[in-house]
């Protein structure tokens, strides 16, 4: 499986210290995040599952931005090659 340098812990203090909603003073929310981890290491195509892009509000667009800005990844391996890997993360904000 791929790995954010720091683990899972580390990209969520990340996506906390990069996340911000305008528009809200409160936002007490899940938003479940899918994307790809390509054989270098980069975050591709996020996209909020069961959404579309039209459909998205602006804390959705704002999540998928942050995760835009990410720092590589290490890739996932099977059988000794780099390949890419599907990830489903969920993220709570509350603030």
């Amino acid at each position: 499986m791929p790995v954010y340098s720091g683990g899972n812990k580390a990209f969520l203090k990340f996506v906390a210290k990069n996340f911000r909603h305008p528009k809200q003073e409160v936002l007490h929310d899940v938003f479940v995040v899918v994307f790809v981890i390509d054989e270098r290491g980069n975050l591709v195509a996020p996209r909020i599952k069961g959404k579309i892009e039209s459909d998205l509000t602006k804390a959705e667009r704002g999540m998928l931005s942050v995760f835009g800005l990410s720092d590589k990844w290490s890739p996932g391996i099977c059988e000794g090659k780099n390949v890419p890997v599907r990830v489903i993360m969920p993220v709570r904000v509350c603030y």
